[in-house]
């Protein structure tokens, strides 16, 4: 599909004047995202990840709920050097903390699952490739306040947004030691 040229016809969509179809071409890059490595790899080399992060700050609620799920989607595909890239070039760590200040349960649980496989990822780093065990994109969360606006999501009204902030806050941020949360 890749190299049919999908990705030139779909990124300019991206901008359209017409919500419905920029909601369309979201979802289907979205769709593209939650390939493989390969797939990620091919979409890094387009200007989307730099659109969707400008839909993110501008665009009306409906248009933000679909890149939210290219950006879960992408943290669920990305390997490595993309994940890297992701937190570092594109500063997607960054708009993720944003969006958890949104009430719109539509974009929280994608962001929620975005971060829970980021911090995945570094747990797996930590416990594979790093001699102090320690997840490398917990210190990054905090200092975004990222801990402070998950503990904030557990007085959220829907039960499944409090389900998926306690099971990230359980699962990364608790040391289990002596069952205290981890402060950097």
């Amino acid at each position: 599909m890749f190299d049919s040229g999908i990705l030139d016809v779909l990124v300019p969509l991206l901008t359209h004047d017409r919500n419905c179809i920029k909601k369309r071409a979201l979802r289907t890059l979205s769709n593209l995202m939650a390939g493989n490595s390969s797939q990620v790899a091919t979409i890094l080399e387009t200007e989307a990840i730099l659109i969707i992060k400008s839909i993110i700050e501008n665009e009306d609620t409906q248009i933000v709920v679909e890149a939210a799920h290219c950006i879960a989607n992408l943290f669920f595909s990305a390997e490595g050097e993309q994940m890297k890239l992701l937190l570092e070039k594109y500063k997607l760590l960054e708009v993720m903390m944003e969006l958890l200040a949104t009430k719109n349960q539509e974009i929280l649980i994608p962001v929620l699952e975005a971060l829970e496989n980021l911090l995945r990822t570094g747990k797996w780093i930590a416990e594979e490739q790093l001699s102090n065990k320690e997840n490398p994109y917990i210190k990054y969360i905090e200092e975004l306040d990222g801990l402070k606006a998950l503990e904030e999501l557990q007085k959220h009204e829907s039960d499944e947004v409090y389900q998926k902030v306690y099971k990230i806050i359980e699962t990364f941020f608790f040391k289990e030691d002596n069952l205290s949360l981890i402060h950097i």
